[in-house]
Formats: structure tokens, C-alpha cells, sequence
């Protein structure tokens, strides 16, 4: 049995998409690199506008079985400052901490905005968030983001993601 996990690399930040298209020409389709972004709105000068940014800069996903000899060939690769250790060897991200964010990004590398109804209580209309209401620490209807709360490398972390306000009528 292939025994294929989640890993993370360490890269250049602003490189990971150099880094993943490394990847995808060393290793085909045998790999499944993911570098996570998120749409969120930003004002500038009085305008709202939508802007793609990384989930987490500096870091790319890798769903492999890690060998030597792919541990070796990931390790040359251009910007890769190396795959996340701990105590001298390669720590895998366990499934049950991947499934929240591969459910936010929903089969793709973006995670998008998601519409919400803010009567007494919020309500997610659509998006990514819809069902995920519990995870929601904060909402900042000014600056239209949420704080979503999710447990990764064993650790809680709060995630910064776009939504919309729909007009309750």
C-alpha cells in the first residue's frame, strides 16, 4: 500500500507558483500541489474591490508519498527552502486538519466569497462558508471579512476570508 500524505514545503514567498510548476514538471501527475488563495474585498479610495491573496504565503501543499527520492528531487527545487520537520524528520499534516480547508476551497485553489444575511442572526446565503457557521469568530461588516477559526498543525488558527452582505428585506 502507497502510503500518500499531506505535507508542506517552505518556499520563497511570492514564488509558490513558480514552486508548484516545478513540482507539476518533475513529478506530473503523480503529485498534487495546492497553493490555497483567498478573495477578499479591499477599499481604496472609497471603493470596494475584490483582490486574489495566499491562505498562506510561503507555504505550498504537497499530497505525495515521501521518500528519499522524492524528498531529495522536491529538496533541489528552485525557492524551496525545505519540507516542514520536526525533531529531523518530515511531519505530515494529518487528513482530519486538510479536510476543513480542502472543503473551503472545493476542488479548486480559491476560496471564494461567501454571501451572508445578517438579521438577528447570520446567515450564510452562499459561498464556501454555507454550513460552516460555527467556525465563524468574528465578522467585520466594515471591511466585508470573517475570522473563521480552524485547527491546523495541531493548533487553532484563525483565517481571514471575504464575504458579502446581502440587503435583508
Amino acid at each position: 500500500m502507497i502510503d500518500v500524505e499531506w505535507y508542506a514545503i517552505f518556499v520563497e514567498t511570492g514564488k509558490e507558483e513558480i514552486v508548484q510548476k516545478y513540482l507539476r514538471l518533475r513529478f506530473g501527475e503523480s503529485l498534487i500541489s495546492l497553493v490555497p488563495k483567498r478573495v477578499v474585498t479591499e477599499k481604496r479610495n472609497g471603493r470596494f474591490y475584490q483582490v486574489t491573496k495566499k491562505l498562506f504565503p510561503g507555504y505550498v501543499f504537497l499530497h505525495i508519498n515521501l521518500n528519499n527520492e522524492v524528498y531529495f528531487k522536491v529538496s533541489s527545487l528552485p525557492n524551496v527552502y525545505r519540507i516542514l520537520k520536526s525533531k529531523g524528520s518530515c511531519i505530515s499534516i494529518k487528513q482530519e486538519e486538510m479536510i476543513p480547508l480542502l472543503r473551503l476551497l472545493n476542488g479548486k485553489e480559491i476560496i471564494e466569497i461567501s454571501q451572508i444575511e445578517v438579521n438577528p442572526n447570520v446567515k450564510i446565503v452562499s459561498g464556501p462558508l454555507r454550513g460552516l457557521e460555527g467556525l465563524i469568530k468574528k465578522i467585520n461588516m466594515h471591511t466585508r471579512r470573517v475570522k473563521i477559526a480552524v485547527i491546523f498543525d495541531g493548533h487553532e488558527r484563525l483565517i481571514d476570508l471575504g464575504i458579502e452582505l446581502l440587503e435583508t428585506v
